[in-house]
């Protein structure tokens, strides 16, 4: 202990050195660097101090348990010789009742184990008394200004809380499986989102408090990042498929009232008047706006068996990229909707990547983890 108290005063000396002196320390963090080597220096001395008295209290303790156990030691001894003598007396009142330097050296006997007991009493006492009064003087010495900061003590929990890192781990298991199931089954997908966020953040923080690995917030960022991209590909696809059905409505009335006026033609061109191309002209508007009405109340496409799963479980994702196949199919000489079809395929492929990538990057760090154990865990912790 001595040692350890003269080596931590080196410590503290060297940091005062270094904070005292404004020549050797130059530069545009000198002056920070000089007064956290203070700050330190100060701090050390003071652990030297506690580290100290602590070890002077202990050594008086372990002086008292060492008379202690010198004692006991003592009364066990005699204790064991009298037992032996209070037996042999008691063997030899047995053939003679009336024999009285056996009775007289029972009484002997019998004190002396009573002697034994009281001493081992009071080595038990003293053990105690040494115990709580050098537990009394080790907490009135440790009550100084040197207090543990609040991120000391929130690492030293994370450090205990094993309950957190298997809450955690079966938590990742049940996203990844989230993840998969979301492919048929609706609403868990956002179960397995909420679940890879939480833990990203335990991640963070088991990395911060230095008990886990860098690497595997890393890998929560890449599973985030794919994630986020995905959620951009659902909005683009909605977007696309909002695009879509305005442009394929537009397209529905201009062609439903081209067409209407195509099959009137000839009667409008034999009777050039208003009276009666007027209100031929006025049904294909209406025709047209029948048109645009009817694609616009056009209801959802079913989907198929696997329209979902093709779509990374978003049964919305599946729903409009069907539409807009439908559109493109219906209306495939329209730029403005064959443009948003285009838009919409590339969000949905998009989509499909990012929820591909995101179980990938799962699925292989628990693939590694099951088949190579601690090595895996244990190469994460020295690249983070």
């Amino acid at each position: 202990m001595t040692n350890t108290v003269d080596m931590l005063r080196r410590q503290a000396k060297a940091l005062e050195a270094m904070a005292e002196d404004s020549d050797r320390l130059k530069g545009r963090y000198a002056a920070t660097i000089r007064e956290k080597a203070g700050d330190s220096a100060s701090q050390l001395a003071k652990v030297a101090n506690r580290y100290e008295a602590v070890a002077e209290h202990l050594d008086s303790w372990a002086s008292d348990m060492e008379e202690a156990q010198e004692l006991s030691a003592t009364a066990l001894e005699m204790a064991r010789c009298a037992e032996g003598d209070m037996r042999s007396c008691e063997a030899l009142l047995d053939e003679d009742e009336d024999d009285s330097a056996a009775s007289s050296a029972l009484e002997t006997a019998e004190a002396e184990y009573g002697t034994a007991e009281t001493l081992m009493a009071q080595a038990e006492e003293s053990y105690d008394e040494s115990g709580r009064t050098a537990a009394r003087n080790i907490e009135r010495d440790i009550k100084d200004d040197l207090k543990d900061s609040s991120w000391a003590k929130f690492t030293g929990w994370m450090d205990d809380a094993e309950w957190l890192r298997t809450l955690m781990t079966v938590l990742s298991w049940v996203g990844t499986f989230a993840g998969i199931a979301a492919l048929f089954i609706p609403g868990v997908g956002v179960i397995a989102l909420v679940l890879t966020v939480a833990v990203a953040a335990n991640n963070v923080l088991q990395a911060a408090s230095g008990n886990g690995s860098w690497v595997d917030v890393l890998l929560s960022v890449g599973c985030l990042k794919f994630i986020a991209r995905g959620v951009k590909a659902g909005k683009a696809l909605s977007q696309a498929h909002k695009a879509g059905k305005v442009d394929a409505s537009k397209v529905a009335q201009e062609g439903a009232r081209k067409n209407h006026l195509a099959k009137t033609r000839v009667v409008r061109s034999r009777r050039a008047s208003k009276e009666y191309s007027d209100p031929l002209k006025a049904d294909a508007r209406r025709s047209g706006l029948r048109a645009r009405k009817a694609e616009n109340s056009q209801q959802d496409p079913k989907l198929e068996r696997f329209d979902r799963a093709k779509a990374y479980g978003d049964k919305a994702a599946a729903v409009q990229y069907k539409d807009l196949e439908r559109m493109a199919l219906r209306y495939p000489d329209d730029p403005g909707v064959m443009q948003a079809v285009m838009r919409g395929r590339e969000s949905f492929k998009d989509g499909w990547t990012s929820w591909a990538g995101a179980t990938g990057i799962d699925g292989i760090d628990k693939t590694l983890t099951g088949a190579v154990g601690q090595e895996y865990s244990d190469l994460k912790g020295g690249v983070g």
